[in-house]
C-alpha cells in the first residue's frame, strides 16, 4: 500500500469506519469509491460520506455528505489538478448543496507553500488582529 492512501485513511480512522466500496473514472481519472460510516463514539454531524480519491495521486475528486437519515447534503467536487509548493494537488473545492443546485462556494488555492518557517509571534492574539 502507498503512503498516500494511508495518509488519506488516517485523516478519518479516528471518527470514521472506512470501506471500499468501488472503482469509477471522476473527470477522466480512475477513483476508489471509498464509504465512510461514523463510529459509535464519534461526534459527527455526518450519517455517512462517501469519497471518490484519485488512485495515482490520492486526491479527493468528489465527496459526498449525508445526514443522519441517508439524504445527500452537500457535494464537494475537486478540480484544476496542477503543481504548488512542489505537490499535486486539487486547487479548486466546488461546494454545492443539494438543496440548492444553482448555488455553491468555491474555495480556490492560487499559491501554497510547504515547510516554511514561521515565527512564533504570527500566530499571538495581538497580530492576528492586524491580519486581514
Amino acid at each position: 500500500m502507498k503512503k498516500g492512501r494511508v495518509v488519506i485513511m488516517k485523516i478519518y480512522s479516528r471518527d470514521f469506519s472506512q470501506k471500499i466500496i468501488g472503482e469509477e473514472a471522476i473527470d477522466g481519472r480512475d477513483s476508489y469509491k471509498i464509504e465512510l460510516t461514523p463510529k459509535p463514539e464519534s461526534a459527527v454531524v455526518w450519517g455517512k460520506v462517501l469519497m471518490w480519491i484519485d488512485k495515482a495521486e490520492y486526491l479527493q475528486l468528489k465527496i459526498e455528505f449525508y445526514d443522519e437519515d441517508e439524504y445527500l447534503v452537500n457535494t464537494m467536487l475537486g478540480k484544476n489538478i496542477k503543481e504548488m509548493g512542489g505537490k499535486i494537488l486539487t486547487s479548486i473545492f466546488e461546494v454545492i448543496p443539494a438543496e440548492k443546485p444553482n448555488q455553491k462556494t468555491i474555495i480556490e488555492y492560487i499559491d501554497l507553500k510547504f515547510n516554511i518557517e514561521i515565527d512564533e509571534s504570527y500566530f499571538t492574539t495581538q497580530n492576528m488582529k492586524k491580519i486581514k
